[in-house]
């Protein structure tokens, strides 16, 4: 592969990388891969919709009903938000913004857990006050979260394609597991239950939908989460989501979900809304909001990077060069996310 300009490309010697599937998960570690100098394939049978196309690619790094700010979320942002800044010089595409999300409390408990999470020092930094229409506005009150934003990830991974095309490193199809030569990375979301080297690695899938609405009476221009998320888009169109079906038989959105998110609209805006367009993925969730990695031990050469669920866009650029300086430099996975585990 050759150089880019405003791409620094390492000398160290080549090394090859077969990577099956171009979601998220293969796409950044590709990306990451030939910034050190490798050179990669990237497979993919180009489905039109999958998870990483449908996601919101929100990155709040103070997520979850409980409010918690995990140990590593500095690490997190940082590591996404450089990645991403880097690969829009490189791809000439607009597909990242840093701005703020409107966090509001959905009852009392929340509030009063929230007050806890204040007294906490490591939270200083990751939050300010609502602005004062959402103060007056919010019955149980609420924060602006800082160092979030959203990816859009059907611009990034479109343009990483393109990119990658361009250099011979983007074929369409898929990844023959018997095959297979070298070192394989498998990112292939839920259908590593089916496909490919690691079955035995408990993956779980859940299906979200996501709503895209009208709603001319909200005028909202910042990202609001009150349970569900709204996202705008102008021209008073806003995504909204999302849900959680476990082991879901298919991708296609479902009317309990639709119902669900209804009834989370009609409740929390303050006119009539119109539904546009309703889409669903479903999401591969590893254990504790992680995702897995492991090189498989019986078949050195198959390796697994996969399970980043909600959080892709925000986890994926750290973890991908985790695993490839495990790959590459001997370094040790937190066990928290090695999936050899699994296959011993």
């Amino acid at each position: 592969m050759t150089g880019t300009p405003g791409l620094q490309l390492s000398t160290t010697p080549a090394l090859h990388y077969l990577i099956a599937g171009q979601g998220l998960a293969g796409t950044i570690f590709a990306l990451l891969a030939a910034k050190r100098g490798r050179t990669v394939q990237v497979v993919d049978p180009e489905e039109p919709v999958t998870c990483s196309r449908v996601a919101a690619g929100l990155m709040n790094p103070i997520s979850g009903p409980r409010l918690s700010l995990g140990e590593q979320e500095e690490a997190f942002w940082f590591a996404a938000r450089d990645f991403y800044r880097e690969w829009e010089t490189v791809l000439g595409v607009r597909f990242f913004e840093e701005r703020p999300i409107l966090r509001l409390f959905t009852d009392a408990e929340q509030a009063e857990r929230w007050k806890k999470r204040e007294a906490d020092p490591r939270y200083a930094p990751w939050y300010e006050a609502l602005p004062p229409e959402w103060e007056r506005r919010a019955v149980f009150g609420g924060f602006a979260t800082k160092r979030c934003g959203r990816l859009d990830a059907v611009a990034f991974l479109d343009a990483a394609r393109e990119w990658l095309r361009g250099r011979g490193a983007f074929r369409t199809g898929r990844v023959d597991e018997g095959a297979a030569r070298g070192t394989t990375v498998w990112c292939l979301g839920h259908e590593s239950r089916v496909q490919g080297p690691f079955r035995e690695v408990p993956v779980r899938p859940a299906r979200g939908t996501i709503l895209t609405i009208r709603a001319p009476a909200f005028r909202e221009p910042e990202i609001v989460h009150a349970g569900k998320w709204l996202v705008p888009f102008g021209d008073d169109l806003y995504r909204v989501g999302s849900t959680y079906e476990w082991e879901p038989g298919d991708a296609l959105p479902s009317p309990e979900s639709r119902a669900e998110l209804s009834a989370f609209l009609d409740g929390f805006l303050p006119g009539p809304w119109e539904l546009v367009q309703e889409d669903a993925g479903i999401r591969p969730m590893a254990n504790r909001g992680r995702p897995f990695l492991a090189r498989h031990p019986h078949r050195p050469g198959d390796v697994l990077f996969n399970g980043l669920g909600s959080r892709g866009s925000l986890l994926a650029p750290w973890f991908a060069a985790r695993l490839l300086d495990h790959l590459e430099d001997g370094a040790a996975l937190d066990p928290e996310v090695d999936a050899g585990r699994f296959l011993l």
